[in-house]
C-alpha cells in the first residue's frame, strides 16, 4: 500500500514536532531527543488552525502562530510554530495511528 504524505504535515515548535495527518494528530515527538509522546493531550486531536497574538484563530497555520487542537475534553494551544514539513516515509510508517485502533501506544 502506498501512503500519500501530503495528507501528512509535521508543524515544528520550539521543543515538540506534531505530525497531523487529515487534521488530525497522529504522533507527537519531542525534538531534542527524537522519541515519540505517547500520552500527549494533542494525540487524536483535530488541528483547528493556528492562533495569531490577538487570539484570532486562522484555518491553516502560519509561522508564529500558535497550533489550535480540540477534542472531546479539551483544547490545546501549543508554542509558537517555526516550521512546517512533509515529514520523511518512515517517520510516517511508525505513527500511533497505524499500531492498534483505538489505542495509543509509543511506536518502537
Amino acid at each position: 500500500m502506498k501512503l500519500d504524505r501530503r495528507e501528512n504535515k509535521m508543524y515544528l515548535t520550539r521543543n515538540t514536532e506534531y505530525h497531523v495527518r487529515n487534521r488530525e494528530c497522529v504522533g507527537v515527538r519531542d525534538r531534542q531527543t527524537g522519541k515519540w509522546i505517547s500520552r500527549h493531550p494533542a494525540l487524536r486531536s483535530y488541528l483547528l488552525g493556528g492562533m495569531d497574538r490577538k487570539s484570532k484563530v486562522f484555518n491553516l497555520p502560519l509561522q508564529g502562530a500558535r497550533l489550535v487542537f480540540a477534542n472531546r475534553i479539551r483544547d490545546i494551544l501549543t508554542s509558537p510554530m517555526v516550521d512546517v514539513y512533509r515529514p520523511e516515509k518512515p517517520c510516517v510508517e511508525s505513527y500511533t495511528w497505524r499500531t492498534r485502533v483505538g489505542i495509543i501506544e509509543a511506536a518502537a
